[in-house]
């Protein structure tokens, strides 16, 4: 029973997180519709500067990739030790405490992260 309660928190927890996140995405779309509207002229000369103008480079754009990559892999990581964590708290093997909580891993997705990119070439 008392296993019952502090799962039915975490759902309700799970929840709470992807309303935020759903939020949060709604304001950012709401946020670039006003500055493609009209308004906030100055922020918008700001973001459309002339050195977002110019094109980037490939190796510009590979450190982009290989940025956002360790974003990504950092991230994981974080979300894989909380997993495994909540599941040692739990007794349960993290397998389990995904299933319960309903967690889409990129495994499960098939999505793999992308290789780290050659700035060389």
């Amino acid at each position: 029973q008392e296993e019952d309660a502090f799962l039915d928190n975490l759902r309700e927890r799970v929840r709470q997180a992807k309303d935020r996140i759903s939020n949060n995405t709604s304001q950012s779309s709401k946020s670039s519709s006003r500055l493609a509207g009209g308004g906030g002229s100055a922020l918008r000369k700001k973001l459309t500067s002339s050195k977002e103008n110019k094109p980037k480079t490939r190796k510009h754009l590979k450190k982009e990739i290989n940025r956002m990559r360790n974003e990504w892999k950092a991230r994981k990581e974080k979300c894989t030790d909380f997993i495994d964590n909540l599941a040692d708290a739990m007794e349960k093997k993290p397998k389990d405490v995904i299933k319960m909580l309903d967690i889409e891993t990129d495994e499960m997705l098939g999505v793999k992260i992308p290789p780290k990119q050659d700035l060389e070439n």
